[in-house]
């Protein structure tokens, strides 16, 4: 929160049985998707495919969409792959947003739901006109959700800003108890 922009996170937590699969359904074509490329680049070059490969591929593809969430680009290793040949391969995030672009409904999906639940109203394109030339944000780290937690938890809190109702409930484990004495 500064001078010029505040910038909001939306979330709501509930406690409720899902009935459906709690893997996310889309993890497994980032990871399929990682893989391809990981193989493409390395088969091409020096060997046929190997069952081996596969989970070591898995392994990596996965630490590889990790790394590009936050950052641009990363050089994906894998040691030993077969006969002590190893692979080095840089992968952009631009690589990775390419190969599935078939999966942008399964991805907005949720976005879509989580905005129709808010009550807002706002399309993609309509969101995009009204923040201009800057990305949206598609991602958010752990330390990221707490400070904008913490932040819109203090505009709520303080008179000098107006937002919308944001109460947090926080249960603990064990009750802590905190008294402060203060002077007259």
């Amino acid at each position: 929160m500064g001078a010029s922009k505040t910038i909001t996170t939306l979330v709501e937590y509930k406690i409720a049985k899902d009935k459906r699969d709690t893997k996310n359904p889309i993890s497994p074509f980032w990871e399929l998707a990682m893989i391809g490329l990981l193989l493409s680049q390395f088969i091409d070059r020096t060997l046929p495919l190997i069952t081996k490969l596969w989970p070591k591929c898995t392994k990596r593809a996965e630490r590889v969409k990790q790394v590009l969430s936050a950052n641009l680009d990363h050089f994906a290793q894998i040691e030993s792959v077969h006969e002590d040949i190893d692979m080095r391969l840089r992968v952009t995030r631009e690589e990775l947003n390419g190969l599935i672009v078939d999966l942008d409904e399964r991805i907005l999906a949720p976005i879509d739901g989580a905005l129709e639940m808010a009550g807002l109203d706002y399309g993609s394109d309509l969101m995009q006109t009204r923040i201009g030339s800057k990305e949206i944000g598609r991602f958010l780290n752990t330390d990221e959700s707490i400070a904008l937690g913490g932040l819109y938890q203090a505009a709520f809190l303080s008179k000098g800003f107006k937002v919308k109702t944001f109460y947090v409930e926080e249960l603990q484990i064990y009750p802590v108890q905190v008294h402060f004495h203060f002077e007259a």
